[in-house]
């Protein structure tokens, strides 16, 4: 695996966290760097021997008499002097015991000293004393100035010994010897401390040179002892100055003019290069750095926007589908609910038509004793109960029957929903029929039902309607049975028979007006009862509203429907939406990192351009 796929199968908040970090770190790395360039302030430590008279080459080269020149100090104590413009034009000198807690602005930090008991005070000096800043004024014009030149602030520190970690602190130092002592053992001791190494803005003073016989030839030994000693070193004649006079006075002479004038290009421009050039490296790297960032970006945001490209043409095609697909499975479950629906109520009215049209023939009617005349009421009343029950159960089967058509019907709704978005709601069947109205008190049945009355007029009464009482069959009657008699005409015999035939009629009359009478009752009931369910309007009612409790289970389950196509459609317009915001800011970011990865250029450009500026410094 290459080491870009190893990047891509990295987790992207990783690498986002990372980047974070980096960019932060970048970030404080640029302001110190940035403070770093833009501070006016250079340091420059002065160092030497014992008698180099470095106090001297220091007042001759600021024109004006600040330390003592005859004084060595038995300890190490430093002395910084600064322009009076860092003190708001006062000359002063701060005696300071603890370095860190130093503040101008507060006085309890330190104690002033004053020019003139500047000698005694360092000749007596306390021992807690750590540190002199001296702020004097210079005596040079500004175009000559050492401590201030309108471009940098340089402050020069005097050590009377020399200390290694004292480099850390300055921008360059400045290391005087004299040829009164051992040169050679002075130059060993700077070479030995690694300075070379570790700081290249190093200056090499060789004071009261006019001592020497062989000048030329001293100077040449010593430029490449050092030379040889540290390769590091360039064969540089600004970075070693060899002064003749042995007391350094205030007028400019030709070698201390040029002693200034290389201390001053040493600070004010090689010490200027130095800081542009970490700092110009620095940029270089992280600009690089950016430009592959968001080459490599730009390049993974050109393949994710050409991957949800394609995605947004295959949601829109698949969103299509879908959407034909959702139509017909509604289409289709409407269907199957008005298929059902029609079949319910069809059937419901059929079977409850049939069966009121049979009730007479209903098996549980034969049950049921006639008892006599006497008991019609009764038997009537069986009857219809009877017939009412048959009729209520029927209406009970009729349900059972819906109920499985309803359930057929939700499976195959649910079946319709099994690619749809959300869950599957069940939906119970139990006590979905509020059952039949119908009931045997409706109806009621009265005993002269089953009797009919023939209106006759009497001439002897006034009341124009008479009651013959009729049994609803034929009758066999008294004329026939005597027509009967006369047809034998014995009388013994006459008498015999007529009494068995009378007995016998009565027999048959009575059995012939039970048989007959039970069938007439069966029928005037099983009329009433049928006029009744037709003023009633019972069978469509009945068909109707097991329909619409029906209808009710089935609407409910086409609502779960209706509410997972919603919630598909929603889920896929939220990822259509989701891929459409990603496409866009795909779009961004590639627009970014290209715009990045411009400014990038022109940044690293600029960068060579000031490269170019800092290599023509003439030093």
């Amino acid at each position: 695996m290459t080491s870009t796929e190893n990047i891509v199968e990295l987790d992207q908040k990783t690498i986002s966290s990372l980047l974070n970090k980096r960019i932060n770190q970048s970030i404080r790395k640029l302001d110190v760097l940035a403070a770093r360039v833009s501070d006016p302030c250079l340091k420059v430590l002065v160092v030497g021997d014992i008698k180099t008279r470095k106090q001297s080459l220091i007042t001759a080269l600021l024109n004006h008499k600040i330390l003592p020149m005859e004084l060595q100090m038995e300890r190490v104590l430093f002395c910084e002097i600064l322009n009076v413009r860092e003190n708001s034009g006062e000359e002063e000198i701060h005696a300071i015991k603890d370095l860190e807690k130093y503040d101008r602005k507060d006085p309890t930090t330190y104690s002033i000293i004053s020019l003139a008991n500047l000698y005694s005070t360092i000749s007596d000096y306390d021992k807690e004393i750590v540190c002199i800043k001296a702020y004097c004024k210079n005596c040079r014009y500004i175009q000559e100035s050492l401590l201030h030149d309108e471009i940098v602030d340089i402050a020069l520190i005097d050590c009377s010994n020399f200390l290694h970690d004292t480099i850390k602190i300055t921008n360059a130092f400045m290391f005087v010897a004299s040829s009164e002592n051992n040169i050679v053992s002075s130059v060993e001791k700077l070479l030995s401390s690694n300075t070379f190494d570790e700081n290249n803005n190093s200056f090499i003073v060789l004071n009261q040179f006019g001592n020497i016989a062989d000048k030329v030839k001293c100077n040449q030994m010593i430029t490449n002892w050092i030379v040889e000693s540290c390769p590091n070193i360039k064969r540089d004649v600004e970075l070693f100055h060899f002064l003749p006079a042995k007391k350094i006075s205030f007028n400019v002479a030709n070698d201390l003019y040029q002693l200034r004038e290389s201390l001053g290009n040493l600070v004010t421009k090689k010490i200027t290069r130095t800081k542009l050039v970490p700092a110009q490296d620095y940029l270089r790297s992280l600009v690089i750095d950016i430009g592959i960032v968001a080459e490599f970006n730009l390049y993974m945001a050109t393949c994710e926007s050409e991957k949800f490209e394609r995605l947004l043409e295959e949601d829109k095609i698949a969103y299509e589908q879908l959407s034909k697909e959702l139509d017909e499975i509604s289409s289709k479950a409407k269907k199957y609910a008005r298929t059902t629906s029609n079949f319910i109520y069809k059937n419901s009215r059929d079977r409850t038509v049939n069966a009121i049209a049979k009730m007479e023939h209903m098996p549980n009617i034969n049950k049921i004793d006639f008892r006599g005349v006497l008991s019609t009421l009764s038997f009537a009343n069986h009857v219809r109960d009877a017939m009412i029950k048959e009729i209520s159960e029927e209406i009970s089967r009729c349900e059972k029957i819906s109920k499985r058509q309803v359930d057929i019907c939700i499976s195959k709704i649910n079946s319709l929903a099994e690619k749809l978005e959300g869950d599957f709601n069940e939906i119970s069947l139990e006590e979905m029929y509020s059952g039949t109205t119908l009931s045997a008190y409706i109806i009621q049945i009265y005993f002269l039902e089953f009797f009919y009355f023939k209106q006759c007029r009497d001439p002897n009464t006034t009341d124009d309607r008479s009651l013959t009482i009729s049994a609803t069959s034929k009758i066999l009657t008294m004329a026939n049975l005597l027509g009967v008699t006369n047809f034998l005409g014995l009388p013994k015999t006459q008498r015999w028979v007529s009494r068995l035939l009378c007995i016998a009629g009565v027999g048959l009359f009575v059995k012939y007006i039970i048989c007959n009478m039970r069938i007439s009752i069966i029928r005037k009931i099983a009329l009433k009862i049928r006029d009744h369910l037709n003023q009633t309007n019972f069978v469509d009612n009945e068909a109707a509203r097991i329909s619409m409790q029906s209808d009710v289970k089935i609407d409910l389950s086409i609502e779960y429907l209706e509410k997972r196509i919603k919630q598909t459609v929603l889920a896929a317009q939220k990822r259509r939406l989701g891929t459409l915001t990603a496409y866009k800011g795909t779009i961004e970011s590639s627009e970014f990192f290209k715009l990045t990865y411009r400014r990038a250029e022109k940044i690293f450009d600029s960068l060579d351009s000031i490269c170019n500026i800092t290599d023509d410094l003439e030093f």
